[in-house]
């Protein structure tokens, strides 16, 4: 019987310390550990399973106020700055006589204000006046602007040689007859003409707005550019505002558009400022202008004969009488010098050594007027 008891008994391993004991021993005698975790233990109480009571909800919790966002303020807009413009021509241009005007660039002169509105004035009746007569002798330059004007080139050329068969230094009649050769396709003789146009009348507007124009209608960008400059400057020199300086001026903002700046300045250019000074009264200004031609053609007479006018202007009579005998080794025919030769005698008293200058003229140009007349006037 206790055999049958004995082998009823099984040894297992305390998962504890590891020795060997019953299996059925609730605990290891050793090390006091339940023996097998996986059985039951006899006569344990019975395991009350404990329900967990739910936690109370958390109250919600409201977020914090954000802290006020402060006003923006939007300081104002500064001005728009324009771009800085570049100098036309550049400031080290060396022909520029005038510091970079704004009047320079403007396309048009400013519009004058408008006359306050005054109420109408009643005028008496006038009766239409009688058509004009026409003249048996027109006049040679307003029949020349006719024909020009109406289309009729061959004739206005006509009409400009016949004038200047008798006057070979009419401006006028040299000018017309520079347009009409341009409108007829001869370009060069159209080109040689205007100068000799400016060279009669170096300070006329009109000249060098036509000089500008056929440059540019012949795709000569730099010298149309540097005509169209000339023309500004010299009616700056004069203080002068008319709508062929407007022309020019949009010629030049045309010009600085495409980046076409203007070529050197030449003698016509240099003639020009010192006609238009010394008319305006500034003699020694012309005559650094008038140094400037002859050194831009020292070939030409027309640098010295000017100078030589500018001369017996400021009274510096020998001065002025080298430069016209200097003028006359370069054309020896030339009325005009002979002419301005004989008042400068004047001026110095002596009337015999005029004379002989003013026939000297009538001999190159028997209809030279002017020397006409200070013979007509020495006679009376």
């Amino acid at each position: 019987m206790l055999s049958r008891e004995i082998e009823s008994l099984m040894l297992i391993s305390c998962p504890s310390c590891g020795k060997r004991i019953s299996d059925r021993a609730p605990a290891c005698p050793f090390c006091k550990a339940t023996a097998n975790a996986a059985l039951p233990v006899e006569n344990a109480p019975p395991t009350i399973p404990v329900a967990s009571a739910p936690a109370p909800p958390a109250p919600p919790v409201a977020p914090a106020p954000a802290p006020p966002t402060p006003p923006v303020v939007t300081a104002p807009a500064a001005p728009p700055v324009p771009p800085a413009r570049v100098p036309f021509p550049p400031t080290d241009d060396p022909t520029a006589t005038l510091p970079p005007s704004p009047a320079l660039f403007l396309r048009s002169a400013l519009a004058p204000p408008p006359p306050p509105v005054q109420a109408p004035v009643l005028a008496a009746q006038v009766p239409p006046p009688e058509e004009p007569k026409p003249s048996p002798h027109p006049d040679p330059v307003a029949l020349e602007a006719g024909e020009l004007n109406a289309g009729r080139f061959e004739d206005a050329l006509a009409t400009a040689d016949r004038l200047l068969s008798t006057e070979p230094r009419n401006g006028e009649a040299l000018n017309t007859r520079a347009q009409a050769l341009f409108k007829l396709g001869r370009r060069e003789e159209a080109a040689q003409a205007i100068v000799k146009a400016i060279e009669a009348a170096p300070d006329s507007l009109p000249f060098w707005l036509n000089k500008a124009v056929m440059e540019h209608e012949e795709g000569k960008a730099k010298q149309a550019c540097r005509s169209a400059m000339d023309l500004v400057e010299i009616a700056q020199h004069s203080e002068t505002e008319s709508p062929l300086v407007d022309q020019g001026r949009q010629m030049i903002a045309a010009f600085e558009a495409t980046g076409s700046y203007p070529s050197a300045r030449g003698y016509l250019g240099w003639l020009g400022l010192g006609c238009v000074s010394m008319k305006a009264g500034r003699a020694e200004a012309a005559l650094e202008f008038f140094d400037r031609a002859i050194d831009a053609a020292s070939g030409k007479p027309d640098g010295f004969r000017w100078k030589g006018k500018a001369l017996t202007q400021l009274d510096q009579m020998d001065e002025a009488l080298a430069l016209f005998d200097a003028a006359l080794e370069l054309a020896p025919n030339d009325p005009e010098v002979h002419h301005d030769r004989g008042l400068a005698f004047l001026i110095l008293g002596d009337p015999d050594r005029a004379t002989l200058a003013f026939d000297a003229a009538l001999a190159i140009d028997p209809h030279h007027a002017a020397s006409l007349k200070e013979k007509r006037e020495l006679a009376g």
